[in-house]
């Protein structure tokens, strides 16, 4: 384990909070530093230590917390500057998506009411008032680890299954073992082959560029749905709900828009036929 470095600054400024703040509220800056040359989740922008509230243990991580004066002070707008200066040349972390990762020596397996189970070896478990940590030693990456989880029945506080483990954690965790460990994959269905389904990518989030071409779909929106079209390059509309007069300073009749989507553009997969083996999955 090298040397820590400061990889990730949020700044918690209470004058600007989206909730109101009293005014004794104080200004707050965490820093979380980083013993991992490379890491897989940083490269996404991503830190398992970096959530809304409170923090998650990292084998590689340490995390520290510097209060500053309310805005009572007349030191509070220079404190929260310097600060806000010092994320600008620093960055910010965000929180990583619920999708299995590799980790240094860990798996991350950010699936709800997985690491309760305690027959299988994450480096702390949860309970209804601790929060465990969903990283697993990869020496414990196992088919039997993986069959263990897989029929896991977390119990509820007064009694009963949590049926939205085997409804929903299992099959996001069957199918992203299958997306991002192939080899790990091949082995669980030699032992569990009714595991080997064809999957539905419907209501997943992909990046744009990665899906078929062309593809046509209808933005979600009831009110104001506009259709795309997207041919591998550039994505097209002539919907007129696409613009506003409000934003625009002009009344128009009729729209045609063409822009080119970044690397990073999102979608919600709407057929299974957008789907090939380089799509990339966002969750």
């Amino acid at each position: 384990m090298g040397n820590y470095k400061l990889v990730s600054i949020s700044v918690f400024d209470p004058s600007k909070s989206l909730f109101k703040q009293p005014n004794n509220a104080k200004a707050e800056c965490t820093e979380i530093s980083c013993s991992l040359e490379s890491c897989s989740l940083r490269k996404k922008g991503t830190c398992i230590m970096s959530t809304v509230f409170g923090f998650t243990r990292c084998p590689y991580g340490s995390i520290s917390l510097e209060t500053g004066p309310t805005r009572r002070s007349a030191k509070f707008h220079q404190w929260v500057s310097e600060r806000k200066s010092k994320q600008e040349e620093i960055g910010f972390l965000s929180t990583p998506s619920k999708k299995l990762t590799f980790v240094g020596d860990y798996v991350y397996l950010p699936y709800s009411f997985m690491c309760m189970c305690k027959d299988v070896e994450f480096i702390s478990h949860s309970s209804f008032l601790i929060s465990g940590t969903s990283l697993l030693p990869i020496e414990h990456w196992t088919v039997k680890t993986i069959t263990t989880l897989i029929g896991f029945k977390p119990q509820a506080l007064f009694g009963g299954t949590i049926k939205d483990y085997q409804k929903e954690s299992v099959p996001a965790f069957v199918q992203h073992i299958r997306e991002e460990d192939p080899a790990m994959w091949e082995l669980l269905i030699k032992e569990r082959p009714e595991l080997d389904i064809n999957p539905d990518y419907v209501g997943r989030k992909a990046i744009l560029n990665t899906l078929n071409s062309p593809i046509k779909w209808t933005s979600r929106h009831a009110k104001y749905p506009v259709s795309w079209e997207w041919d591998g390059v550039r994505i097209t509309t002539e919907s007129i709900d696409a613009y506003n007069c409000t934003w625009g300073d002009l009344k128009i009749d009729n729209l045609k828009l063409t822009s080119i989507p970044s690397d990073s553009t999102e979608i919600i997969v709407q057929d299974n036929s957008w789907v090939n083996s380089q799509t990339k999955f966002v969750d």
